[in-house]
């Protein structure tokens, strides 16, 4: 029997972290201080596509269920990462010739430096890689990029596709 092995992919949450291009910055504000209260405590805010995050169909669709309703079991458990540094923009050619069965799927694109330096990344999942990917049954796809789809992308055809399939 192989041993488990688990891995936290999220990234840190602070001044400096990748966030959407036009979202506001992460802010965290002191309202509490030892020397006065007793103890410390600070005020954070944020965009909800800071850093490391999951979008929920809510997303996009105002009557979608919201993130506060996705089940743990989806987002943790056996994973498998495809290196797709030799080509970013992962599309349905790609995911075919290196196929293997999996319901959780992590896109390694090459931009996970980016995202730590606080840039967006660049790597995206096509439509069609997407639409793959719903046909295989897959229930979780992550990326190393803020945005699943490309980040000049503004029909959004990735979330299109998956979010409406529970993905």
């Amino acid at each position: 029997m192989s041993e488990l092995i688990y891995r936290d992919v999220t990234l840190l949450l602070g001044p400096g972290a990748a966030v959407f291009p036009g979202d506001p910055s992460v802010a965290i504000q002191p309202f509490a201080q030892v020397e006065n209260e007793g103890f410390n405590a600070s005020a954070l805010s944020c965009s909800l596509h800071t850093a490391t995050h999951v979008d929920a169909p809510r997303h996009l669709d105002g009557e979608g269920m919201g993130v506060d309703r996705l089940s743990l079991e989806v987002l943790i458990g056996s994973v498998r990462v495809l290196d797709c540094r030799s080509q970013p923009q992962v599309d349905r050619d790609f995911l075919e010739r290196s196929w293997e069965e999996t319901e959780r799927l992590l896109l390694r694109t090459g931009g996970g430096e980016a995202l730590r330096r606080g840039e967006p990344g660049s790597g995206c999942l096509m439509g069609d890689g997407a639409a793959f990917l719903v046909e295989k049954g897959v229930a979780l796809v992550g990326i190393d990029a803020l945005s699943i789809d490309s980040l000049d992308e503004e029909e959004l055809p990735v979330h299109r596709t998956l979010l409406p399939a529970g993905v």
